[in-house]
């Protein structure tokens, strides 16, 4: 099963589990569009980026990645034709990444995106793992 069965799948799963009638458009590919007000709707999107997956070290530097953590998100708004007002990321790093300035030059370049957009970062988490760097930007807008 590849990821869009993966995603239709679940997709068909909640659509009988839809405890809000303010759903408009649900799982999908770029985002979620959700009625804020009469009026008024609100674009969610979330991107998963993982080392030796999405993304390499050795050939991605840190700064440059928390460009593109923001930027994969961005996309999905601008898919969805929506203007980008908020953020949260959540990252996880091994002690060694943790130690090292690598959470530092990712935020530098996260937060120089952000800027550049008028985008809030507003939250998010930060947690060790074993090994590998993993990365979930979330943007509404």
């Amino acid at each position: 099963m590849n990821e869009f069965d993966f995603i239709r799948k679940l997709r068909e799963q909640t659509r009988s589990r839809q405890h809000s009638s303010r759903v408009v458009t649900g799982i999908g590919d770029d985002g979620s569009l959700i009625t804020q007000t009469a009026n008024r709707q609100l674009v969610v999107t979330t991107d998963l980026l993982v080392e030796g997956i999405d993304f390499y070290p050795d050939a991605t530097p840190p700064r440059l990645l928390g460009h593109k953590a923001l930027a994969v998100s961005l996309s999905d708004i601008a898919a969805m034709g929506a203007r980008p007002f908020w953020s949260c990321v959540s990252i996880g790093m091994p002690a060694r990444v943790w130690k090292a300035d690598f959470k530092d030059e990712f935020f530098a370049g996260y937060l120089a995106l952000a800027d550049q957009y008028g985008v809030t970062l507003t939250g998010g988490d930060v947690s060790e793992t074993k090994e590998a760097i993993v990365i979930d930007s979330m943007v509404l807008g």
